[in-house]
């Protein structure tokens, strides 16, 4: 909120499989933003198509993803605010890069909920781009919240003492429901295998 990002603001996630990952995106959805989550194994020349095809505000990315950041940086039609997690705050500064941490340091640690429609923009996957660039594809708020709802019966239910992981990247539609969302609806813990 501090960098001016609010309701229907597009932010790209560049973050791998960590908890800064699930801060973001959760940040992001309170404030009514789009997030648009990519796989960290992107290269540069994609990375600015996601980034001008959405008319991303911010690209939120992890410090060992940057470079390919920086590759694009001079080609980014929209992109206001680069937000870098980790590394160091005084070297990212003199880089024109925000610092996640001096942000969430400095937020108070309260966010408000905005008000969004359930037929609102909520995120937008790109796919792999086999036969091309990749091309976005639209989830409602409506259909993000439908597949963690629907998760459960694909693992033959939930019970309250279990613990849910696996590898898929939280940048793609069943890490996103499956490994975030659904242990956050059902009320139990996840174990992220990082990167």
């Amino acid at each position: 909120r501090g960098l001016g990002i609010g309701r229907g603001d597009r932010v790209v996630l560049r973050i791998p499989n960590c908890l800064e990952f699930v801060v973001c995106a959760l940040a992001l959805h309170r404030l009514g933003a789009v997030v648009v989550p990519t796989n960290v194994l992107l290269r540069e020349r994609v990375v600015t198509h996601i980034a001008n095809t959405i008319e991303a505000k911010a690209i939120i990315a992890s410090n060992d993803a940057l470079e390919d950041i920086e590759l694009g940086r001079d080609r980014y039609r929209t992109v206001e605010h680069l937000v870098a997690v980790g590394g160091n705050d005084a070297q990212l500064k003199d880089r024109g890069y925000s610092s996640y941490e001096e942000l969430t340091r400095s937020s108070g640690g309260h966010l408000e909920n905005v008000r969004v429609a359930r037929d609102d923009l909520a995120l937008v996957f790109f796919t792999s781009g086999t036969t091309g660039l990749p091309k976005g594809c639209m989830h409602l708020h409506r259909t993000v919240m439908a597949g963690p709802h629907i998760a459960p019966y694909m693992f033959g239910g939930i019970r309250p003492d279990d613990i849910i992981s696996g590898t898929p990247p939280l940048a793609s539609t069943f890490g996103y429901k499956c490994l975030m969302l659904m242990p956050l609806l059902c009320g139990i813990p996840c174990v992220l295998i990082e990167g």
